[in-house]
């Protein structure tokens, strides 16, 4: 099983708390900043202002997928920052 994942590359989903879904096929060797920057590019978001979670710690975009404990067809929580929403007073 470890060659046929050297060989195709490692299936990881990215899930948003928006409902966004971006499918990715890595190479255990590829870093988690990477596959970061890639997903923000994807859907036009600034790097800063989403966090990347799995098994509910943030992820270090330095570590390789292979020392990041990901697995084939993993999901990577992703939070997006919500900006607004503010209640303005009106007198």
């Amino acid at each position: 099983m470890a060659a046929e994942v050297e060989e195709e590359g490692l299936r990881i989903k990215l899930v948003s708390n928006r409902g966004r879904e971006v499918l990715f096929q890595v190479q255990p060797t590829t870093k988690l900043g990477v596959i970061m920057k890639a997903y923000c590019a994807r859907l036009r978001l600034n790097n800063n202002s989403v966090r990347f979670l799995f098994d509910g710690n943030r992820l270090n975009e330095g570590l390789l997928v292979s020392q990041s404990g990901l697995e084939q067809d993993d999901i990577i929580d992703v939070q997006e920052s919500v900006e607004g929403g503010g209640l303005q007073h009106l007198s």
